[in-house]
Protein backbone atom coordinates (compact mmCIF):
# COMPACT_ATOMS: atom_id res chain seq x y z
CA UNK A 1 0.00 0.00 0.00
CA UNK A 2 2.97 2.28 0.45
CA UNK A 3 3.05 3.50 -2.99
CA UNK A 4 -0.75 3.61 -4.04
CA UNK A 5 -1.81 7.08 -5.78
CA UNK A 6 -4.96 7.14 -3.37
CA UNK A 7 -7.67 7.92 -5.33
CA UNK A 8 -9.63 11.15 -3.92
CA UNK A 9 -13.40 11.63 -3.45
CA UNK A 10 -14.82 15.03 -3.53
CA UNK A 11 -15.12 15.94 0.16
CA UNK A 12 -18.01 13.66 1.88
CA UNK A 13 -18.98 12.03 4.58
CA UNK A 14 -21.48 8.87 6.18
CA UNK A 15 -21.24 7.08 9.32
CA UNK A 16 -20.08 3.74 10.77
CA UNK A 17 -23.03 1.09 10.29
CA UNK A 18 -21.02 -2.15 12.08
CA UNK A 19 -23.43 -3.12 14.91
CA UNK A 20 -21.59 -2.34 18.01
CA UNK A 21 -18.72 -0.46 16.76
CA UNK A 22 -15.45 -1.90 15.82
CA UNK A 23 -11.98 -2.55 18.26
CA UNK A 24 -8.24 -1.60 17.38
CA UNK A 25 -7.54 -4.34 15.65
CA UNK A 26 -11.12 -5.42 13.19
CA UNK A 27 -9.82 -4.63 9.11
CA UNK A 28 -13.43 -6.60 8.41
CA UNK A 29 -16.81 -5.72 9.22
CA UNK A 30 -16.33 -2.10 9.11
CA UNK A 31 -19.69 -0.68 7.20
CA UNK A 32 -20.38 2.33 5.70
CA UNK A 33 -23.97 3.41 6.31
CA UNK A 34 -24.25 5.05 2.81
CA UNK A 35 -21.73 5.38 -0.64
CA UNK A 36 -23.58 7.43 -2.40
CA UNK A 37 -21.25 9.32 -4.33
CA UNK A 38 -18.14 7.55 -3.13
CA UNK A 39 -15.98 5.59 -5.10
CA UNK A 40 -15.81 2.26 -4.74
CA UNK A 41 -13.69 0.67 -6.96
CA UNK A 42 -10.42 2.49 -6.40
CA UNK A 43 -7.93 2.47 -3.89
CA UNK A 44 -8.22 5.37 -0.75
CA UNK A 45 -8.03 6.98 2.61
CA UNK A 46 -10.61 7.65 5.12
CA UNK A 47 -10.85 8.96 8.36
CA UNK A 48 -13.23 7.43 11.35
CA UNK A 49 -14.24 9.30 14.33
CA UNK A 50 -13.98 12.75 12.26
CA UNK A 51 -14.76 15.70 13.87
CA UNK A 52 -14.31 19.66 12.88
CA UNK A 53 -11.62 20.53 14.00
CA UNK A 54 -10.10 17.18 14.35
CA UNK A 55 -9.48 15.52 17.45
CA UNK A 56 -6.41 13.59 17.14
CA UNK A 57 -7.14 11.16 20.15
CA UNK A 58 -10.37 9.54 19.00
CA UNK A 59 -9.70 10.21 15.21
CA UNK A 60 -8.24 7.38 13.04
CA UNK A 61 -6.94 6.98 9.33
CA UNK A 62 -7.49 3.79 7.54
CA UNK A 63 -6.67 2.90 3.71
CA UNK A 64 -8.27 0.49 1.80
CA UNK A 65 -8.24 -1.25 -2.01
CA UNK A 66 -11.61 -0.66 -2.90
CA UNK A 67 -15.37 -0.75 -1.22
CA UNK A 68 -17.98 -3.85 -1.42
CA UNK A 69 -21.05 -1.49 -3.68
CA UNK A 70 -23.45 -3.87 -2.11
CA UNK A 71 -22.03 -4.63 1.79
CA UNK A 72 -20.75 -1.27 1.90
CA UNK A 73 -17.93 -2.74 3.72
CA UNK A 74 -14.13 -1.44 3.42
CA UNK A 75 -12.02 -4.17 1.44
CA UNK A 76 -7.83 -5.01 2.04
CA UNK A 77 -8.07 -2.36 5.40
CA UNK A 78 -4.66 -1.41 6.88
CA UNK A 79 -5.40 0.26 10.39
CA UNK A 80 -3.62 3.56 12.03
CA UNK A 81 -2.23 5.16 9.15
CA UNK A 82 -1.28 8.98 8.91
CA UNK A 83 1.11 8.53 11.61
CA UNK A 84 -1.73 7.89 14.36
CA UNK A 85 -2.54 4.87 15.83
CA UNK A 86 -5.66 2.11 15.73
CA UNK A 87 -8.27 2.90 17.91
CA UNK A 88 -11.63 1.62 18.83
CA UNK A 89 -14.76 3.51 17.58
CA UNK A 90 -18.28 3.42 18.01
CA UNK A 91 -21.02 2.79 15.92
CA UNK A 92 -22.83 5.88 14.24
CA UNK A 93 -19.66 7.79 14.40
CA UNK A 94 -18.82 10.12 11.46
CA UNK A 95 -16.45 8.92 8.19
CA UNK A 96 -15.18 11.12 5.96
CA UNK A 97 -13.43 11.21 2.91
CA UNK A 98 -10.82 13.95 3.44
CA UNK A 99 -7.56 15.05 1.47
CA UNK A 100 -4.77 13.57 3.81
CA UNK A 101 -0.84 13.89 2.92
CA UNK A 102 -0.91 10.28 2.01
CA UNK A 103 -2.95 11.38 -1.31
CA UNK A 104 0.46 13.64 -2.06
CA UNK A 105 3.14 12.01 -0.66
CA UNK A 106 2.57 8.24 -1.89
CA UNK A 107 1.66 9.71 -5.38
CA UNK A 108 5.35 11.54 -5.09
CA UNK A 109 6.87 7.68 -3.63
CA UNK A 110 5.09 6.30 -7.02
CA UNK A 111 7.34 8.24 -9.25
CA UNK A 112 10.38 7.92 -7.45
CA UNK A 113 12.34 6.22 -10.83
CA UNK A 114 15.18 3.87 -9.63
CA UNK A 115 15.40 5.05 -5.90
CA UNK A 116 15.76 9.33 -6.99
CA UNK A 117 12.42 11.14 -6.11
CA UNK A 118 11.44 13.18 -9.26
CA UNK A 119 9.77 15.44 -7.48
CA UNK A 120 6.93 15.73 -10.11
CA UNK A 121 9.27 18.21 -11.94
CA UNK A 122 12.77 19.32 -10.82
CA UNK A 123 13.77 22.91 -12.32
CA UNK A 124 12.63 24.66 -15.55
CA UNK A 125 13.59 22.21 -19.28
CA UNK A 126 14.31 23.86 -22.41
CA UNK A 127 11.63 24.99 -24.89
CA UNK A 128 13.13 21.91 -26.77
CA UNK A 129 11.34 19.51 -24.65
CA UNK A 130 14.29 17.81 -23.70
CA UNK A 131 15.64 16.89 -20.37
CA UNK A 132 19.10 17.02 -19.27
CA UNK A 133 18.54 14.44 -16.50
CA UNK A 134 15.61 12.52 -17.91
CA UNK A 135 16.22 10.08 -14.64
CA UNK A 136 15.24 12.49 -12.50
CA UNK A 137 13.30 15.42 -14.24
CA UNK A 138 9.71 15.23 -16.14
CA UNK A 139 9.67 17.22 -19.01
CA UNK A 140 6.76 19.56 -19.29
CA UNK A 141 5.72 21.68 -22.86
CA UNK A 142 2.43 23.03 -24.17
CA UNK A 143 2.76 22.66 -27.65
CA UNK A 144 2.85 20.00 -30.08
CA UNK A 145 5.41 17.10 -30.68
CA UNK A 146 5.20 18.12 -34.44
CA UNK A 147 7.71 21.15 -34.20
CA UNK A 148 9.54 19.12 -31.29
CA UNK A 149 10.76 16.75 -34.09
CA UNK A 150 12.49 19.29 -35.95
CA UNK A 151 15.00 20.02 -33.15
CA UNK A 152 18.18 19.39 -33.89
CA UNK A 153 18.06 18.69 -30.12
CA UNK A 154 15.75 15.99 -30.64
CA UNK A 155 17.47 14.44 -34.04
CA UNK A 156 20.65 15.85 -35.42
CA UNK A 157 20.88 12.64 -38.46
CA UNK A 158 19.98 13.97 -41.82
CA UNK A 159 17.38 11.54 -43.12
CA UNK A 160 17.42 9.21 -40.86
CA UNK A 161 14.36 7.42 -41.57
CA UNK A 162 16.36 6.84 -45.35
CA UNK A 163 13.77 7.73 -47.16
CA UNK A 164 15.62 10.03 -49.35
CA UNK A 165 18.31 8.55 -52.21
CA UNK A 166 19.03 10.79 -55.04
CA UNK A 167 21.98 8.16 -55.94
CA UNK A 168 19.55 5.42 -57.34
CA UNK A 169 22.52 2.97 -58.44
CA UNK A 170 24.26 1.46 -56.59
CA UNK A 171 27.93 1.62 -55.21
CA UNK A 172 30.07 -0.96 -55.04
CA UNK A 173 31.48 -2.14 -51.73
CA UNK A 174 35.15 -1.33 -51.32
CA UNK A 175 37.32 -1.40 -48.48
CA UNK A 176 37.51 2.31 -48.38
CA UNK A 177 34.43 4.42 -47.32
CA UNK A 178 31.93 5.00 -50.36
CA UNK A 179 28.87 6.95 -50.21
CA UNK A 180 26.14 4.96 -51.35
CA UNK A 181 23.21 7.06 -50.46
CA UNK A 182 22.83 11.08 -49.76
CA UNK A 183 24.02 10.79 -46.46
CA UNK A 184 25.06 6.96 -45.83
CA UNK A 185 28.29 5.61 -46.39
CA UNK A 186 30.21 2.00 -46.27
CA UNK A 187 33.05 -0.05 -46.42
CA UNK A 188 34.07 -3.73 -46.00
CA UNK A 189 37.30 -5.45 -44.36
CA UNK A 190 38.55 -8.57 -44.45
CA UNK A 191 41.42 -10.71 -46.72
CA UNK A 192 39.33 -9.98 -49.47
CA UNK A 193 36.08 -7.96 -50.47
CA UNK A 194 34.72 -9.70 -53.06
CA UNK A 195 31.17 -8.24 -53.59
CA UNK A 196 28.52 -6.40 -52.30
CA UNK A 197 26.80 -2.77 -52.68
CA UNK A 198 26.20 0.09 -50.92
CA UNK A 199 22.24 0.79 -51.51
CA UNK A 200 19.08 2.48 -50.25
CA UNK A 201 15.82 0.33 -50.32
CA UNK A 202 12.16 0.45 -50.40
CA UNK A 203 11.15 -2.62 -49.51
CA UNK A 204 13.67 -3.61 -46.41
CA UNK A 205 13.29 -6.72 -44.50
CA UNK A 206 13.43 -4.48 -41.28
CA UNK A 207 10.22 -3.31 -40.51
CA UNK A 208 10.66 0.15 -41.59
CA UNK A 209 9.67 2.09 -45.15
CA UNK A 210 13.24 2.45 -45.88
CA UNK A 211 16.70 1.03 -44.86
CA UNK A 212 20.46 2.06 -45.75
CA UNK A 213 21.18 -1.59 -47.46
CA UNK A 214 24.82 -3.42 -47.63
CA UNK A 215 22.86 -6.24 -49.93
CA UNK A 216 25.02 -9.55 -51.54
CA UNK A 217 28.07 -9.11 -49.27
CA UNK A 218 30.98 -11.60 -49.89
CA UNK A 219 33.56 -11.06 -47.60
CA UNK A 220 36.69 -13.75 -47.00
CA UNK A 221 38.60 -14.12 -43.86
CA UNK A 222 37.82 -11.93 -40.71
CA UNK A 223 35.17 -10.20 -42.74
CA UNK A 224 33.87 -6.86 -41.27
CA UNK A 225 31.37 -4.45 -42.67
CA UNK A 226 30.98 -1.17 -41.47
CA UNK A 227 28.13 1.39 -41.89
CA UNK A 228 28.34 5.29 -41.03
CA UNK A 229 26.52 8.46 -40.58
CA UNK A 230 27.44 12.46 -39.88
CA UNK A 231 26.87 15.08 -38.70
CA UNK A 232 28.24 18.12 -40.37
CA UNK A 233 30.24 20.73 -38.15
CA UNK A 234 27.52 23.12 -38.32
CA UNK A 235 25.05 21.36 -36.52
CA UNK A 236 27.55 19.43 -34.02
CA UNK A 237 28.93 22.43 -32.84
CA UNK A 238 25.46 22.71 -30.79
CA UNK A 239 26.14 19.41 -29.49
CA UNK A 240 29.64 20.31 -27.80
CA UNK A 241 30.66 19.49 -24.19
CA UNK A 242 26.81 18.61 -24.00
CA UNK A 243 25.55 14.72 -23.51
CA UNK A 244 24.06 12.89 -26.56
CA UNK A 245 22.66 9.56 -27.18
CA UNK A 246 22.04 7.30 -30.24
CA UNK A 247 20.36 4.81 -31.53
CA UNK A 248 20.11 2.83 -35.10
CA UNK A 249 18.18 -0.26 -36.09
CA UNK A 250 19.71 -3.30 -38.00
CA UNK A 251 19.07 -6.43 -39.35
CA UNK A 252 21.18 -8.78 -41.11
CA UNK A 253 20.67 -12.66 -42.87
CA UNK A 254 24.08 -14.01 -42.20
CA UNK A 255 22.26 -17.10 -40.43
CA UNK A 256 23.77 -17.05 -36.99
CA UNK A 257 24.42 -14.31 -34.50
CA UNK A 258 27.28 -11.19 -35.17
CA UNK A 259 28.60 -8.91 -32.72
CA UNK A 260 27.76 -5.04 -33.58
CA UNK A 261 29.61 -2.13 -32.06
CA UNK A 262 29.22 1.83 -31.55
CA UNK A 263 31.44 3.94 -31.99
CA UNK A 264 30.90 8.19 -31.93
CA UNK A 265 33.40 9.50 -33.48
CA UNK A 266 34.37 13.41 -34.48
CA UNK A 267 36.37 14.72 -37.18
CA UNK A 268 39.63 16.10 -36.99
CA UNK A 269 39.65 18.92 -38.77
CA UNK A 270 35.83 20.97 -40.08
CA UNK A 271 33.84 18.11 -41.85
CA UNK A 272 36.74 15.87 -43.02
CA UNK A 273 35.87 12.57 -41.92
CA UNK A 274 38.98 10.75 -43.37
CA UNK A 275 40.95 10.92 -40.17
CA UNK A 276 38.98 11.18 -37.32
CA UNK A 277 38.82 10.95 -33.10
CA UNK A 278 37.03 8.09 -30.71
CA UNK A 279 34.84 9.88 -28.29
CA UNK A 280 33.27 6.77 -27.35
CA UNK A 281 32.54 3.17 -28.07
CA UNK A 282 29.81 0.90 -27.18
CA UNK A 283 29.53 -2.42 -25.72
CA UNK A 284 29.58 -5.35 -28.45
CA UNK A 285 25.88 -6.08 -28.55
CA UNK A 286 25.04 -9.41 -30.23
CA UNK A 287 22.27 -9.57 -33.04
CA UNK A 288 20.39 -12.54 -34.03
CA UNK A 289 19.86 -13.07 -37.49
CA UNK A 290 16.91 -12.32 -38.83
CA UNK A 291 15.88 -9.83 -36.35
CA UNK A 292 14.97 -6.62 -36.15
CA UNK A 293 17.74 -5.06 -32.84
CA UNK A 294 17.72 -1.30 -31.93
CA UNK A 295 21.23 -0.91 -31.29
CA UNK A 296 21.80 2.49 -28.44
CA UNK A 297 24.85 4.16 -26.68
CA UNK A 298 23.91 6.25 -24.25
CA UNK A 299 24.51 9.23 -21.93
CA UNK A 300 28.16 9.97 -23.86
CA UNK A 301 29.70 13.22 -22.98
CA UNK A 302 30.47 14.35 -26.56
CA UNK A 303 33.73 17.34 -25.32
CA UNK A 304 34.52 19.20 -28.19
CA UNK A 305 33.17 18.01 -31.16
CA UNK A 306 32.42 20.60 -33.34
CA UNK A 307 34.21 19.84 -36.32
CA UNK A 308 31.67 17.50 -37.04
CA UNK A 309 30.67 14.18 -35.39
CA UNK A 310 31.07 10.64 -37.14
CA UNK A 311 28.33 7.43 -36.44
CA UNK A 312 30.17 4.30 -37.00
CA UNK A 313 28.84 0.94 -37.05
CA UNK A 314 30.95 -2.07 -37.06
CA UNK A 315 29.57 -5.84 -37.86
CA UNK A 316 31.60 -8.24 -37.32
CA UNK A 317 29.93 -10.85 -39.17
CA UNK A 318 33.38 -13.01 -40.37
CA UNK A 319 33.67 -14.99 -43.78
CA UNK A 320 29.98 -14.87 -45.90
CA UNK A 321 28.71 -15.22 -49.21
CA UNK A 322 26.38 -13.10 -50.37
CA UNK A 323 24.84 -11.70 -47.24
CA UNK A 324 22.68 -8.42 -46.63
CA UNK A 325 23.10 -5.73 -43.83
CA UNK A 326 20.44 -3.24 -43.38
CA UNK A 327 20.18 0.21 -40.98
CA UNK A 328 17.84 2.31 -40.20
CA UNK A 329 15.80 4.97 -38.01
CA UNK A 330 19.22 6.88 -37.29
CA UNK A 331 18.50 8.64 -33.81
CA UNK A 332 20.59 11.23 -32.12
CA UNK A 333 19.74 13.40 -29.40
CA UNK A 334 20.72 15.77 -26.49
CA UNK A 335 20.42 13.84 -23.26
CA UNK A 336 21.39 10.60 -20.86
CA UNK A 337 18.63 8.46 -22.70
CA UNK A 338 17.69 7.87 -26.45
CA UNK A 339 14.08 9.01 -27.32
CA UNK A 340 11.62 7.26 -29.31
CA UNK A 341 12.20 7.67 -33.19
CA UNK A 342 10.77 10.16 -35.10
CA UNK A 343 10.44 10.36 -39.06
CA UNK A 344 10.21 14.26 -40.62
CA UNK A 345 8.10 14.35 -43.98
CA UNK A 346 9.27 13.31 -47.11
CA UNK A 347 10.02 16.93 -48.36
CA UNK A 348 11.89 17.85 -45.50
CA UNK A 349 14.45 15.33 -45.46
CA UNK A 350 14.28 15.51 -49.34
CA UNK A 351 15.55 19.67 -48.49
CA UNK A 352 17.94 18.66 -45.93
CA UNK A 353 19.73 16.32 -48.05
CA UNK A 354 19.97 18.45 -51.19
CA UNK A 355 22.29 20.75 -48.74
CA UNK A 356 25.13 17.85 -49.69
CA UNK A 357 23.76 16.22 -52.53
CA UNK A 358 21.59 17.47 -55.90
CA UNK A 359 21.10 15.66 -59.00
CA UNK A 360 19.47 17.31 -62.08
CA UNK A 361 18.24 14.32 -64.36
CA UNK A 362 16.69 14.91 -67.72
CA UNK A 363 13.45 12.42 -66.92
CA UNK A 364 12.50 12.69 -70.73
CA UNK A 365 14.58 12.20 -73.91
CA UNK A 366 15.17 15.58 -74.21
CA UNK A 367 14.95 16.84 -71.06
CA UNK A 368 16.38 20.67 -69.62
CA UNK A 369 19.28 20.67 -67.66
CA UNK A 370 18.48 24.41 -66.38
CA UNK A 371 21.93 25.56 -67.96
CA UNK A 372 21.67 28.55 -69.79
CA UNK A 373 24.84 30.43 -70.90
CA UNK A 374 26.66 32.24 -73.80
CA UNK A 375 29.41 31.09 -75.86
CA UNK A 376 32.75 32.63 -76.15
CA UNK A 377 33.42 30.94 -79.18
CA UNK A 378 32.35 28.08 -81.20
CA UNK A 379 33.52 25.44 -78.45
CA UNK A 380 33.35 26.95 -75.11
CA UNK A 381 30.21 28.20 -73.30
CA UNK A 382 29.66 29.81 -70.23
CA UNK A 383 26.43 28.80 -68.34
CA UNK A 384 24.70 29.39 -65.05
CA UNK A 385 22.06 27.55 -62.66
CA UNK A 386 20.92 28.68 -59.72
CA UNK A 387 19.92 25.62 -57.62
CA UNK A 388 16.85 25.40 -55.59
CA UNK A 389 18.46 25.00 -52.09
CA UNK A 390 21.98 26.10 -51.06
CA UNK A 391 24.78 23.62 -50.38
CA UNK A 392 26.96 23.03 -47.63
CA UNK A 393 30.14 24.80 -49.49
CA UNK A 394 31.21 24.76 -53.57
CA UNK A 395 29.94 21.69 -54.82
CA UNK A 396 31.69 19.30 -57.04
CA UNK A 397 30.12 18.75 -60.59
CA UNK A 398 29.36 15.67 -61.91
CA UNK A 399 28.16 14.56 -65.46
CA UNK A 400 26.42 11.40 -66.66
CA UNK A 401 24.74 10.42 -69.86
CA UNK A 402 24.41 12.19 -73.09
CA UNK A 403 23.64 16.26 -73.57
CA UNK A 404 23.75 18.79 -76.37
CA UNK A 405 23.66 22.64 -76.40
CA UNK A 406 20.55 22.72 -78.42
CA UNK A 407 20.87 24.85 -81.71
CA UNK A 408 24.19 24.09 -82.14
CA UNK A 409 24.04 21.67 -84.72
CA UNK A 410 23.50 19.08 -81.85
CA UNK A 411 26.95 19.33 -80.94
CA UNK A 412 27.47 16.54 -77.89
CA UNK A 413 28.94 18.01 -74.51
CA UNK A 414 32.92 16.69 -74.36
CA UNK A 415 33.50 18.36 -70.94
CA UNK A 416 32.51 20.21 -67.91
CA UNK A 417 33.60 22.27 -64.87
CA UNK A 418 32.11 24.38 -61.99
CA UNK A 419 33.20 27.15 -60.51
CA UNK A 420 31.37 30.27 -58.31
CA UNK A 421 29.13 29.92 -55.24
CA UNK A 422 27.25 26.78 -52.98
CA UNK A 423 24.15 28.16 -54.99
CA UNK A 424 24.47 30.01 -58.43
CA UNK A 425 27.01 27.75 -60.03
CA UNK A 426 29.07 28.28 -63.30
CA UNK A 427 29.37 25.69 -65.65
CA UNK A 428 32.28 25.67 -68.27
CA UNK A 429 30.94 23.83 -71.09
CA UNK A 430 33.14 21.68 -74.18
CA UNK A 431 31.38 21.41 -77.15
CA UNK A 432 31.02 22.59 -80.90
CA UNK A 433 29.43 24.41 -83.56
CA UNK A 434 28.22 27.28 -81.50
CA UNK A 435 28.16 31.02 -82.62
CA UNK A 436 30.43 33.33 -80.43
CA UNK A 437 28.38 35.26 -78.64
CA UNK A 438 25.34 33.12 -78.52
CA UNK A 439 22.96 32.14 -76.03
CA UNK A 440 22.19 28.41 -75.20
CA UNK A 441 20.60 25.97 -73.31
CA UNK A 442 21.52 22.86 -72.20
CA UNK A 443 19.14 19.28 -72.83
CA UNK A 444 19.61 16.06 -73.04
CA UNK A 445 20.42 14.22 -75.99
CA UNK A 446 17.49 11.80 -76.51
CA UNK A 447 18.88 10.25 -73.22
CA UNK A 448 16.15 10.52 -70.05
CA UNK A 449 18.78 8.99 -67.96
CA UNK A 450 20.96 11.45 -68.29
CA UNK A 451 21.97 14.02 -65.09
CA UNK A 452 23.94 16.63 -63.29
CA UNK A 453 25.13 16.12 -60.27
CA UNK A 454 26.04 18.65 -57.56
CA UNK A 455 28.52 17.16 -54.57
CA UNK A 456 29.10 18.85 -51.57
CA UNK A 457 29.26 15.94 -49.16
CA UNK A 458 31.45 16.08 -46.02
CA UNK A 459 35.08 14.19 -47.00
CA UNK A 460 35.01 10.85 -45.72
CA UNK A 461 38.42 9.71 -47.52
Amino acid sequence: MATNAYYTNQYISTTLASVGGIDDSATTGIILASVTNITTDKPGIACLSYTDPIDTSKAEWITYTSIDSVTKEFQGVTRGQEGYGAKPHDNGVTIAFPLSKSHINNLNDALIIDGVETNMVTGVVSASGISLNPATELVTKSYVDGGLKDSLARQAIINGACQINQIVTPVNLTTGKLYGTDTFYAKGAGTAVSAGTISNTASPALTTAFADKLAGVTLTGTGIVYGYRFIESANAKHYKNKTASFSVLVRHDVGSAKNYTIKINKANSADNFSAVTNIATGSATSVVTGTDTLLKLENVSMGDCSNGIEIEIIAECGAITTKNFEFSEWQFNLGSVVLPFMAKNYQEDLIDCKRYYQRIVATIAYGVSGITGRATSTTDLYGQILLPVTMRTKPLLERSGTWQVWGASTARITGATSDGGNQNILVFIISSGMTTNGFYMVIADNDANAYWGFNARPTIA
